[in-house]
Formats: structure tokens, C-alpha cells, sequence
């Protein structure tokens, strides 16, 4: 049985108040089932919640400066989703910073807990922030400047008004079986893929969907392709897609080393 939005709403509001405001590692790994998944994808994995509370609050230590801002986020039912930058604050002084975004697909359980969280991203985008970052100045016991966001959000506004839900259902049905470039709107759309592929590449690759996260114009599918990677659809009301952002890491597969 699905959660009620309200239960979802408040377990996501703590996720962030945790996670992303207060950098509470200890807090926020108590928020997981004691056999919850948590995947970033390019990085790593852990498993169960005493496992996940040593990870993250590993990784985080590395970087005690680094702050998090949220672009958008979105429930459907018991799935979450969110694109979250992580900020390192520039030496100079400004108000943004060198940065490099994410995006989180999670999976609620019950009583405010989570079952898993898959994070998406190429890490070589995190890696060049950090390196263009020490090259400015930056180092590690800088203070973290929570004001920080990015200097320009990774996706458009989204289209208006949002189609029927059964139209965007039917696109992302047609993003994992079709040739995307049948679904593209002909004027005026866009296409990010973060590994620096073209369109081309996945336009008529096998793909398999493993979830999907759907609110409004926007729609989030996971899906392995030929590696495990996301979606991130705008659609219109007439079923056109208008933005597709393909999220991965080239790191998980070779296949992805030869030319397209």
C-alpha cells in the first residue's frame, strides 16, 4: 500500500534538513531501514544502516567545506527524486562557488524510513570542480558557506501547462521502448548527457526501465542503458518532449569507450 503524500512530504523534508541543510551524517543514516541500499553510481555502494552511516560520513569527511542546495525535488506515491548541487566555496570570495550537481532517486519504506537512495552523476564533473577548485586556492579547511547555490540551474523551467498524467505516462513508456528522437519536440528542445555523448548514442540502445518518478511536466525514469543511469524528461501537453538529461557514470561500463 502507498504512503500518504503528507507522510512522504515530511520524511523527504527531513531527508533535507538532515542531509542537505544541517550536514548531520549520523542523523540522516537514521533515517534508512536497517537493511536499506544506498548506490552512487561512479563511487560506491553501501548496505544496511550502520554501513551507510560509515560511508557517507567517510566521503563527507573529506570535504568538510562542501555545502548542498536543492534545484527541485518531486514525490510520486513512495518514490522521491531531487537534483541537489554540491558546492565548494570559492577562495575568492563570491557568492557561487565550484560546484557539480546530482540526482537522487529514493525509495520510502514506512514510519519516516527509506529503503534506498540511487544517486546518479558522472563523478568526473565533481573531480573537475574540486581540481579547478585547489587550482583557485581552495583547500579543505576552508569554512562552509551554506549561502552558496549554483550559478545557473542545470534544466529549464519546465513546460506549461503539464500534460495529463496518463499523456506522460505514455512518453515515458515510449522513452525506454522507442527511438528517442521520435518523441523530440521539433522546436526549440534541448538534450544533456553528462558522459558527453550525443542523442545518437542511446537513440536505439537497449534500455530497461527499473522505476519512475512522475509529478507535472517532469518525469524521472532509472534505467539500465547499457549501464545504470536516469532520465530526466520535461514533457509538453501535446506529449512532445522538450529537455531529456541523460545521467550516468561512464565508469560503470568500457562499452562506453568506443565511438559512437
Amino acid at each position: 500500500m502507498t504512503a500518504p503524500h503528507d507522510e512522504v512530504m515530511s520524511a523527504l523534508a527531513e531527508y533535507f534538513r538532515l542531509g542537505v541543510q544541517n550536514r548531520d551524517w549520523v542523523g540522516l543514516a537514521a533515517l534508512f531501514t536497517e537493511d536499506a541500499e544506498y548506490v552512487v553510481h561512479g563511487i560506491g555502494r553501501a548496505r544496511g544502516r550502520d554501513d551507510i552511516e560509515a560511508w557517507i560520513t567517510e566521503l563527507a569527511a573529506a570535504v568538510p567545506c562542501m555545502t548542498h542546495s536543492i534545484e527541485w525535488s518531486m514525490i510520486d506515491g513512495d518514490r522521491a527524486a531531487f537534483w541537489v548541487w554540491h558546492h565548494l566555496p570559492d577562495p575568492a570570495g563570491t557568492e557561487y562557488g565550484y560546484d557539480a550537481p546530482n540526482l537522487f532517486v529514493l525509495q520510502y519504506a514506512a514510519d519516516g524510513k527509506w529503503q534506498t537512495v540511487e544517486a546518479f552523476a558522472n563523478p568526473e564533473e565533481m573531480a573537475l570542480a574540486f581540481s579547478d577548485w585547489v587550482g583557485a586556492g581552495g583547500t579543505a579547511e576552508m569554512p562552509a558557506d551554506h549561502s552558496l547555490v549554483a550559478g545557473a540551474p542545470s534544466h529549464p523551467p519546465l513546460p506549461s501547462p503539464a500534460p495529463d498524467r496518463a499523456v506522460l505516462e505514455a512518453v515515458c513508456d515510449a522513452l525506454v521502448t522507442e527511438n528517442w528522437l521520435d518523441l523530440i519536440e521539433t522546436s526549440g528542445a534541448d538534450w544533456h548527457d553528462h558522459g558527453g555523448h550525443g542523442i545518437l548514442r542511446w537513440a536505439e540502445g537497449e534500455r530497461i526501465e527499473r522505476s519512475r518518478v512522475l509529478q507535472g511536466s517532469r518525469a524521472v525514469i532509472v534505467l539500465d542503458a547499457p549501464v545504470p543511469a536516469a532520465l530526466v524528461a520535461h514533457v509538453n501537453e501535446a506529449g512532445r518532449v522538450t529537455y531529456l538529461d541523460h545521467v550516468y557514470a561512464p565508469q560503470e561500463s568500457a562499452q562506453l569507450s568506443s565511438t559512437s
